[in-house]
Formats: structure tokens, C-alpha cells, sequence
């Protein structure tokens, strides 16, 4: 699977990427929403699955993340939430 991560918080981002990345996955790791956007909206292959926090500094949470990713990648996208 390829799995486009975003999470605020270093340590958390880098342990859930080498996890996903063991059990074979593609990681796409970010650190808030604006830049997920930013990837989403150039010339990508396009993620099985958005794995985000809730609670995202930047000023977008990972509910509107997981709204708004669809219309820029143009396909609707399975979606996990976290929260601490």
C-alpha cells in the first residue's frame, strides 16, 4: 500500500513510518496539512490511504485534511484519523 502520513509530531511521524515501511507499505510522511496539500496537488502517484493525526498544527485539522485531499487528488480516499 501507499500511504500518505501526516503527522505533526517528529518522533510519532518517524516511529509510524518505519513501522508501516517494515510491513512493507510506501510511506509519503508529512508534517501538517498545507504540505500534504502541496504534494497531493503535483504530479504524484496517488496514495492508497491518508493516515493523519486529528490534531495538526497549520491550521487544518485532519478531518478537514481528509475532506478537502479528494477534490485536489480527484478520487475519493480511504482515511484513518488518529488522536492522543
Amino acid at each position: 500500500m501507499r500511504i500518505l502520513l501526516v503527522e505533526d509530531e517528529e518522533p510519532l511521524r518517524d516511529l509510524l513510518t518505519e513501522v508501516l515501511t517494515t510491513e512493507g507499505h510506501t510511506v509519503i510522511a508529512k508534517s501538517n496539512a498545507p504540505e500534504a496539500m502541496a504534494w497531493a496537488s503535483g504530479d504524484v502517484a496517488l496514495p492508497d490511504l491518508l493516515l493523519t493525526d486529528f490534531d495538526l498544527r497549520g491550521g487544518i485539522n485532519g478531518l478537514a485534511l481528509a475532506y478537502d485531499l479528494p477534490d485536489v487528488l480527484g478520487q475519493p480516499l480511504p482515511t484513518i484519523i488518529l488522536s492522543g
